[in-house]
């Protein structure tokens, strides 16, 4: 199904006109990337939910005590 929707903060690029891009390095991609000729690209990407399991920095749930300061 071909849609035209932006693409968003999390997605997963997997594809890229035919060039799996699904496990390389983020440092090679835009070589690749540069390296496609043409004027149109054929994106296939994986959206999931936002999940706080993916966060690198997890939320803070507990905070410390405050004490008074007397």
């Amino acid at each position: 199904m071909a849609s035209s929707t932006p693409l968003e903060i999390g997605d997963e690029i997997v594809e890229v006109n035919g060039i799996v891009l699904q496990g390389r390095s983020h440092l090679n991609v835009p070589t690749i990337l540069k390296s496609i000729i043409g004027t149109s690209l054929k994106f296939v990407i994986i959206r999931r939910k936002p999940s706080a399991d993916d966060l690198a920095v997890k939320p803070v749930t507990q905070f410390p005590l405050c004490l008074d300061e007397d």
